[in-house]
C-alpha cells in the first residue's frame, strides 16, 4: 500500500487525510509542516504528495522543494485548501501544484478516484489465487466471474486476504478499515457485512478459501479469519 505524504498545519485537514484515505490501495500520511524539515531528500520519493499547508509562504516552499527533484522523481503535487475563494485555488496553482482542490467542492470518492488514476497500476491489482483484486474498479475476479463489490465490502475482503492465515479481530478491523477506536466496537456493522462478503465471494470452500467467524474471548469481540490452499 502507498503511504502518500499529506502536509498540512490545520488540525481539521489533517483528520480529514484519515477520512479521505483509499485503503487499500494507499493512506494518506498527516505530517506537519512546523519544525525539522519532513520533505524526503532521499530514498524512494512517492509518487502524489498533498499539500494542505493554510499558510501561503510554507505552502509555497513545500512547492519549491519539491520542484528541485528531477523531472522523473518529481511527485504529482496537490494542493487541498479549505477555502472556497477561487483566487486561493489560482494561488495555488500559480505556486506549482499540478491539481489545486478544495475540500468543500471535492467529495472523498472523487478525490479517491483521481488519486487511484495516478498511482502505477501494477499496484492495484493483488492476487490471491484463483482470486483476482482489482481496486480500480472494486471488482474481484474468481471461477471465470468479476464480481463488483462495493467499496466498504471490498476493504473488508482485501484487508483479510492480506492477513489470510491469521485472526482478524473485530476490533482491528474497525480501526483499520473504518477508522473507528474501541469505544464504538460493539457495533454489529461488521458482522453483517462479513456476512455479505462471505456470501458474496464464496468463500465457503467452493474455490478453495473459507472465512470463518469465532466468538472472541477478549470483551467479546469476533474474530475472522480467511484461510486457503495456498
Amino acid at each position: 500500500m502507498y503511504k502518500l505524504p499529506f502536509y498540512t498545519d490545520s488540525e481539521f485537514l489533517s483528520e480529514l487525510a484519515v477520512s479521505w484515505s483509499g485503503y487499500p490501495v494507499y493512506s494518506l500520511e498527516p505530517t506537519p509542516t512546523t519544525g525539522s524539515s519532513h520533505l524526503q531528500t532521499g530514498g524512494a520519493k512517492p509518487p502524489v504528495v498533498v499539500v494542505a499547508a493554510t499558510d501561503a509562504v510554507v505552502r509555497q516552499q513545500f512547492i519549491a522543494k519539491m520542484y528541485e527533484a528531477t523531472p522523473s522523481q518529481r511527485p504529482y503535487i496537490i494542493a487541498l485548501t479549505d477555502s472556497t475563494d477561487e483566487s486561493v485555488l489560482v494561488e495555488l496553482l500559480q505556486q506549482g501544484s499540478d491539481r489545486a482542490l478544495s475540500t468543500s467542492q471535492c467529495s472523498p470518492a472523487i478525490f479517491r478516484a483521481l488519486i487511484n488514476t495516478l498511482l502505477p497500476k501494477s499496484r492495484t491489482l493483488f492476487h490471491y489465487e484463483p482470486y483476482h483484486f482489482n481496486a480500480q474498479n472494486q471488482t474481484v475476479s474468481v471461477g471465470g466471474q468479476s464480481i463488483r463489490l462495493r467499496r466498504k465490502l471490498f476493504e473488508i475482503a482485501h484487508y483479510l486476504f492480506i492477513n489470510h492465515g491469521k485472526m482478524v479481530t473485530k476490533e482491528s478491523m474497525l480501526l483499520d478499515v473504518w477508522g473507528m477506536d474501541d469505544l464504538v466496537c460493539r457495533t454489529r456493522r461488521v458482522e453483517s457485512q462479513i456476512s455479505l462478503v462471505k456470501k458474496q465471494l464464496q468463500l465457503d470452500g467452493t474455490h478453495g478459501w473459507t472465512l470463518r467467524s469465532n466468538r472472541g474471548m477478549d470483551r467479546g469481540y469476533g474474530l475472522f479469519r480467511v484461510s486457503g490452499s495456498n
